[in-house]
């Protein structure tokens, strides 16, 4: 499977300069185009409503968190992750597309403000072939060149350690995910079309990080909180949250605001978190409704759940088959589904679906 892994993620990852080269033009076009637009201080100062003003002049303020997106083709996205709104974010940390938004912020930061990186700054490091082997037909002519050996190799590159375990984590993700993603983007409707898209919005991101350090100081208050926020993210963790005034707390979801802890319809909980995860599965379909056997395996000092099993009912080539998940749970939310055929792969639950648990829409 290694084998088979290692040869998709070449072929896939291949496919990217070839697109970027068809759209290298569009891209110059929009970078360059959308200078001229005015830019915008989004702004949140102490005992104000959150305000977008358009004096960029004004971004030399000190005691005001600015952070400023005008222009900029992912701005409503960027500045959900300012504002630690994780719940509109319409995508999980799982996906493509954020790995992608991770890199290459955190490679825009190395080049442009690496002299504000802490003295413990860890190399950032990417694979490289070393062995590839080459099948031939009785004639010469090369039939397929795959990559049999890989080794770490660092790029040059640094970032801050905590935003570096961040990168490690998503580069897990992605490695136990990169054969449902090949094949998902192979399969889908748009086909081709689909993986074009990909590139692009790719190449779009890529454009926002460095404008977006273009547009920031790299020790901004404001760029240091879209940070922050970008890293919880990518570790699974509740956000850093903006209110009106500019006092940092934790996001809504706050598990235990009732007194005594009362258990909820898990059956029900994992029900949905597998109806909404299996949206994304390429070979096999869940069946609705089909979890059984609900155990509690553990549970913390409060008494919530720590551990939940389950098993479930989904088909595939050998018709229906019996699967098993384990829901875990931090400070009294779920945080991680790790699946009986990745049992070591987190798989992060659907944010509604959480909050909704924290309000207690699942109560019995």
């Amino acid at each position: 499977m290694s084998y088979f892994r290692n040869h998709l993620k070449m072929c896939f990852f291949s496919l990217s300069p070839l697109f970027s080269f068809m759209i290298v033009g569009v891209l110059f076009q929009f970078r360059f185009g959308s200078q001229s637009l005015k830019k915008e201080l989004f702004n949140v100062s102490s005992g104000n409503d959150l305000l977008i003003e358009s004096d960029h002049e004004n971004s030399s303020k000190i005691d005001s968190l600015t952070f400023f997106v005008s222009g900029l083709a992912n701005e409503a996205l960027l500045i959900k992750f300012f504002q630690g709104d994780f719940i509109d974010i319409p995508f999980d940390r799982d996906s493509q597309f954020f790995s992608s938004l991770y890199s290459a912020y955190l490679n825009s930061y190395a080049r442009k403000c690496g002299g504000y990186l802490p003295t413990n700054k860890v190399e950032m490091t990417r694979e490289e072939c070393v062995t590839e082997q080459v099948t031939r037909n009785g004639y010469g002519v090369e039939l397929s060149r795959y990559c049999v050996e890989w080794v770490t190799v660092g790029t040059g590159l640094y970032a801050k350690p905590d935003m570096y375990n961040g990168k490690l984590a998503l580069e897990k993700i992605q490695s136990a995910d990169v054969f449902r993603n090949v094949f998902g983007l192979i399969s889908q409707d748009k086909g081709l079309e689909g993986m074009m898209d990909l590139v692009v919005d790719v190449q779009n991101i890529i454009s926002d990080m460095n404008e977006l350090l273009v547009l920031n100081e790299c020790n901004s208050p404001g760029l240091i909180r879209f940070e922050e926020n970008l890293n919880l993210f990518a570790l699974n963790k509740q956000p850093v949250k903006l209110n009106v005034t500019n006092e940092a707390q934790q996001a809504t979801i706050s598990s235990g605001t009732i007194a005594v802890f009362k258990d909820q319809n898990y059956g029900h909980l994992i029900d949905d978190l597998i109806s909404d995860h299996s949206k994304g599965w390429v070979m096999n379909r869940y069946q609705s409704g089909s979890v059984s056997n609900v155990a509690v395996m553990s549970r913390d000092e409060s008494g919530r759940p720590a551990q939940v099993k389950a098993n479930y009912v989904f088909s595939g080539f050998s018709g229906k088959s019996k699967g098993a998940v384990t829901l875990t749970f931090t400070n009294g939310l779920p945080d991680c589904m790790y699946f009986f055929d990745f049992p070591n792969t987190c798989r992060t639950p659907n944010r509604r679906i959480v909050a909704a648990y924290d309000n207690y829409a699942y109560d019995q």
